[in-house]
């Protein structure tokens, strides 16, 4: 069959059918016709390449869409933003028992890490490693991990006790000391959502857990950090 001008229509045995296609929520008809393969040409269309004058749209390098009788449908896709999580910390000294382990149940901490050097001390009372690790587990259900790992060397401690300050240096050695572990590839981040990290200073502003904790979301990203005081 020969149209107008250089257009043409291959005609086989099969009859021809109306194709209809999908446009928005309603059906619309082109007035296309598809042949026995189901390829669709227009007024515009022919043999050589079917998809001229169609609303189909060829993928790059492959076959006509026409050919399969099919429209392609493009969408945007939005990537799912990650989630956040979040890091709790708290320092045990000016708290009673009572006190801390309340503030850990009504803030839904899953686990403690504990990121002081020494964790066994006579000072630290409820918080010595195995009494704090016994209380958390019967009180509260939940986890005890000592990550020496987030703390300070004796060295810098001993330091910084004998300096007496200024703060500004001793974050700024704990921050290289920090990076120099390259502690976010050594942690398993699993640890992280829901975990309360322990130190001993009742406020967080000169404690290294809230270095810790600022670092690891720098790295991470994506992490809400709350201090429990």
């Amino acid at each position: 069959m020969r149209l107008p001008g250089n257009h043409s229509l291959v005609s086989t045995a099969a009859p021809m059918a109306w194709k209809r296609e999908t446009k928005g929520d309603g059906i619309v008809s082109t007035g296309k016709r598809t042949g026995p393969t189901g390829r669709s040409w227009g007024l515009h269309g022919n043999e050589a390449n079917p998809c001229i004058g169609t609303t189909t749209t060829p993928f790059p390098g492959g076959p006509c869409l026409g050919a399969t009788g099919k429209t392609r449908q493009t969408s945007k896709v939005k990537s799912m933003p990650k989630k956040t999580d979040n890091i709790f910390t708290i320092g045990f000294t000016k708290k009673t028992a009572s006190v801390f382990f309340e503030k850990l149940r009504d803030a839904g901490v899953k686990r403690i890490i504990d990121v002081r050097l020494n964790n066994v001390s006579q000072l630290a009372g409820f918080s010595k490693k195995d009494d704090l690790q016994f209380f958390l587990k019967e009180i509260l259900g939940i986890e005890y991990v000592h990550l020496p790992l987030l703390a300070p060397t004796q060295e810098m401690l001993d330091r910084f006790k004998a300096d007496k300050g200024p703060w500004e240096n001793y974050e700024r050695d704990f921050l290289a000391l920090m990076a120099g572990r390259r502690v976010e590839d050594q942690i398993d981040r699993e640890l992280i959502p829901g975990a309360c990290l322990l130190c001993s200073e009742d406020k967080p502003d000169f404690c290294h857990r809230r270095l810790v904790a600022e670092y690891l979301s720098r790295k991470w990203g994506n992490l809400n950090i709350i201090h429990l005081v």
